[in-house]
């Protein structure tokens, strides 16, 4: 990302109004994802260049927790590294209540060769209780990482026994597809990957990095979490962005962990402001920052409706957000209302 003063490159400053879910706009998305979703269940993607947003971060960058915040859902977390494939989360607005099924998709052998025929394959019952999915999903990545094993063992194995597996693959280019229904879902789908290692043998670093490198390419839009806890030059996720996109028309940045901003670190702070202002490093989309729940507050059991009005009043009470200029700027609503409509312009000009 170079740095630049360029405004023309920041993204537009006009406000980005939520979509009316009965809107033309609405529609369209929800028949864009529908189209391409199920292309990429039969493996379209290896003759056509499909359009998909990618979410990359460095670990411990916030990026499981935006997942969350967007999909509505919790994601495995572990000490280090838990995930361990693309995770591609297939979101959809519903009138009905809150649905969810696990797909296993095998794209590739375990020399990492792309296979000849593809398919999706379910893994585990329908849903009806959000509670539920973490475990499915915890198997689903372990029947992907021991692909020598019958996959339906993993349904099964107590939760002590799977914690302590030792697995046949350190990661996997295989991907846990996830159908979300709901109420509350916008019509959007996007890959989540692996966070990007630092503290690693040169194996798993570079493991990594071609995974993230390999999913980001194309017809992508690049989803990148930034912690504000971390100056951006120092973010190596930020540093493959900009080599996959060098003129930055396809990267999106995520600001993330905002409230770990000291009070008096205000030198750090007006930098930030600079990157969300498109100042510093612009992007031209744009820069997004949300706050997402703490460690605390998971562990109270915060539910999204909390969680979003907990974001809304940090904001709104908070400076310098709550004087910011770029109000459309602020807040996972804002963000996630922002992706929708760049996602139907990209499969508009697919």
């Amino acid at each position: 990302m170079s740095h630049a003063s360029d405004s023309s490159l920041s993204g537009s400053t006009e406000p980005i109004l939520i979509t009316n879910p009965h809107s033309d706009h609405a529609r369209k998305e929800k028949q864009h994802s529908t189209i391409i979703n199920k292309l990429r269940a039969m493996g379209a993607n290896a003759v056509i260049d499909l359009p998909r947003i990618t979410v990359i971060g460095n670990q411990s960058a916030g990026k499981s927790s935006l997942v969350e915040g967007i999909s509505g859902i919790n994601v495995p977390r572990d000490a280090g590294t838990c995930t361990r494939c693309p995770i591609e989360c297939r979101l959809a607005s519903s009138s009905e209540p809150w649905s969810g099924r696990v797909h296993i998709r095998r794209e590739f052998d375990t020399r990492g060769k792309r296979l000849d025929v593809v398919g999706e394959e379910p893994f585990g019952p329908l849903l009806t209780d959000k509670q539920d999915i973490e475990g499915i999903i915890r198997r689903a990545q372990a029947a992907l990482l021991n692909p020598g094993v019958e996959q339906s063992t993993f349904l099964h194995m107590p939760d002590d026994e799977l914690k302590v597996l030792e697995n046949e693959l350190k990661f996997s280019r295989n991907t846990v597809c996830l159908d979300l229904t709901g109420p509350e879902l916008a019509d959007l789908a996007f890959v989540d990957l692996p966070g990007i290692v630092a503290n690693a043998d040169d194996d798993t670093v570079r493991l990594v990095e071609d995974l993230v490198i390999s999913n980001i390419k194309g017809n992508c839009l690049i989803l990148v979490t930034l912690p504000m806890s971390d100056d951006i030059e120092n973010q190596k996720a930020a540093r493959l962005a900009k080599q996959e996109d060098p003129s930055g028309i396809r990267t999106i940045g995520v600001l993330t962990k905002p409230d770990t901003l000291a009070h008096g670190a205000t030198h750090s702070r007006e930098l930030w402001l600079e990157v969300i202002k498109g100042r510093r490093f612009p992007l031209h989309h744009g820069y997004y920052c949300t706050r997402q729940p703490d460690d605390d507050e998971r562990a109270r059991g915060i539910t999204t409706a909390q969680a979003r009005a907990a974001e809304k009043d940090y904001f709104a009470s908070i400076p310098p957000w709550s004087t910011l200029s770029e109000q459309h700027r602020l807040g996972k609503d804002n963000l996630v209302s922002a992706l929708s409509r760049l996602f139907v312009q990209r499969a508009d000009d697919a």
